[in-house]
Formats: C-alpha cells, sequence, structure tokens
C-alpha cells in the first residue's frame, strides 16, 4: 500500500486542468448550481463558528440537502469516471463526516457504486487510509493500493476488513466548513484497475469543483447557526 499526498504544486496543476474542464462542469450541474444560487454570498463569507456550530451545520446539510448532497457526488463518480477513461461501474464514491468522537464515518445514503452495506458502515480514524489522511491533513490525497485488506493505516483489523478486496485506489478531498477545521471528505476510489499517482492527478482537478458545492453547502448552514436566536 502507498499512500501519495499530492504537493502543492500539484494542487494549482490540478486546478489549471479543472479550469480547462470547467465549461463541462458547469454544463453537467448547472440546474444544480442554478437551484443554490441564492447560497452562494456564504462562499467568500468569514464566520467564526464555534465547534458545536459546526457540528450542528454538517448534520442539518446532511438533513436537509441530501439530494443535492447526492447528486454532486453521482456527477463528480461520472466525471472521474470519464477521466480515467473506465466503466462507471469501477468507480465509487462517498461522502464521510466527522463526528464528535473525531472518527469518520459515511454519511447515511451517500455512495454511489457500493455493493456491500457492510463496507458503508466502515469507520476510518483521522490519519487513516485515504480519507482519514485528507481530514489529518486538509490536502487532496491519492491513495494507491497492492491489497487494500493488507492497509496498514487502518489499525482495526475488523473495519480494515470491511474493505472491498479489489480496490486500487482513492482519491480523498477535504471539504470545510466555514473554518479551517475538515467537516467531510469526499473520497472518489476506483476497483480492479490499477492507475499511477500521475494518472490520479487530472482527476483531482475535477474533483475540486465538486469539493467547493460541498463546502458552500456547509458553510450556509454554519452561518445560519451562528445567526440562530439564542432560546
Amino acid at each position: 500500500m502507498i499512500i501519495l499526498t499530492t504537493t502543492t504544486y500539484d494542487v494549482l496543476s490540478a486546478v489549471a486542468v479543472a479550469a480547462v474542464v470547467s465549461i463541462v462542469g458547469t454544463l453537467a450541474l448547472s440546474a444544480l448550481r442554478l437551484r443554490d444560487q441564492r447560497r452562494n454570498h456564504a462562499l467568500l463569507a468569514e464566520v467564526k463558528a464555534t465547534r458545536a456550530a459546526l457540528l450542528s451545520a454538517a448534520e442539518k446539510s446532511e438533513e436537509r440537502d441530501i439530494d443535492v448532497i447526492h447528486d454532486v457526488l453521482e456527477n463528480a463518480v461520472e466525471e472521474v469516471a470519464a477521466d480515467q477513461r473506465l466503466p462507471v461501474g469501477l468507480i465509487r464514491g462517498a461522502i464521510f463526516a466527522r463526528q464528535a468522537d473525531e472518527s469518520l464515518r459515511i454519511l447515511k445514503g451517500q455512495t454511489v457504486g457500493f455493493a456491500s452495506s457492510d463496507e458503508t458502515n466502515i469507520r476510518i480514524q483521522i490519519g487513516e487510509s485515504g480519507a482519514g489522511q485528507a481530514a489529518g491533513s486538509g490536502r487532496p490525497v491519492i491513495t494507491l493500493f497492492d491489497s487494500a485488506l493488507e492497509d496498514s493505516t487502518i489499525r482495526d483489523a475488523a473495519e480494515r476488513h470491511r474493505i472491498d478486496p479489489s480496490l486500487r485506489w482513492i482519491i480523498a478531498l477535504p471539504v470545510f466548513g466555514a473554518g479551517p477545521e475538515v467537516l467531510w471528505v469526499l473520497t472518489v476510489d476506483g476497483l480492479v484497475e490499477r492507475r499511477t499517482q500521475a494518472e490520479l492527478r487530472s482527476s483531482v482537478g475535477h474533483l475540486l469543483y465538486y469539493r467547493e458545492i460541498l463546502s458552500l453547502l456547509l458553510r450556509t448552514h454554519t452561518e445560519r447557526e451562528e445567526v440562530k436566536p439564542k432560546s
């Protein structure tokens, strides 16, 4: 198992790639962006949020924006599949949420392409595997596997054995709310077919767009939590 964290140069390169494909991304999600146009002001808002408000905002976004979140996830999976020239059936997606105990769990119903319900119940600690590494570092992470079942970064053997044995790579992007803490992690992974870090780097650029939409949802709900009258 090899874990490769993207450098500043990698991210800047990815952003450049994202700019090239922004027209395609805009067309694919134009309806979604119009639907959430009223929320755009929150993307640039500077909100001094407490940890309690952040977690509450994440929970509210999970509940109220379930359809929008899943649309974003489905589009992210499809775009990575196209970028990697792989069948959609070999590409999966999930959104992990930070829990009160600092572990990461997949948001209920927020997976694409997962065949096993056991795998969707996985609990990952900060610093473990792709999602945990992204949450801990606050940067996009590319993780390559020889065998996911031998992923030594997941210390709990029971959790490690939930992973699909055909998993070959993961791209994980941290999703921020109004503050510096990572609240969600967007992951897109590939089964069976191997890829190199260089081959996957362009897909990071595609996913930055979708990460920003998810961040926008979180920031909007955080803002509402901060201004909510105290009872």
